[in-house]
């Protein structure tokens, strides 16, 4: 019972996420990049831990994910990149899979097909999928 609760409420906040950023592109005051948007700690610590919290280990969610929350799940891939890109030298793959709990290089193809239907440049790079 507890796990149906816990998901019911990291999709409820999903959905508060989304309206929220959805809303905040309307306004005339809107950032142009969504990694810089002003949110309290509160709501972004809430907003990512959702995220991981929907995706429970299984990276074959990001799809899913990105079709239900998509200005929310590209919030969350900017904010992981923001606070933590630089640790692992260049290395984008490790930064959101410590950040979500999932292996995105398992997934690596799907994954960068996905991103690039959503307009991210992506390129063929000895025979796997890189997100540049």
């Amino acid at each position: 019972m507890h796990i149906i609760e816990k998901w019911s409420e990291c999709i409820v906040t999903l959905n508060t996420a989304e309206l929220l950023i959805r809303r905040r592109l309307g306004s005339e005051a809107a950032a142009p990049f969504l990694a810089h948007w002003n949110l309290s700690e509160q709501d972004r610590t809430k907003f990512a831990h959702s995220f991981k919290a929907f995706l429970h280990g299984d990276e074959s969610l990001l799809p899913e994910a990105l079709r239900r929350w998509p200005l929310t799940s590209v919030w969350n891939f900017a904010n992981a990149l923001s606070h933590d890109y630089g640790e692992d030298g260049h290395a984008v793959y490790a930064v959101l899979e410590r950040a979500f709990g999932v292996s995105i290089i398992r997934s690596a193809p799907r994954f960068a097909l996905f991103v690039g239907n959503m307009g991210f440049a992506t390129r063929v790079r000895g025979g796997w999928w890189m997100t540049i």
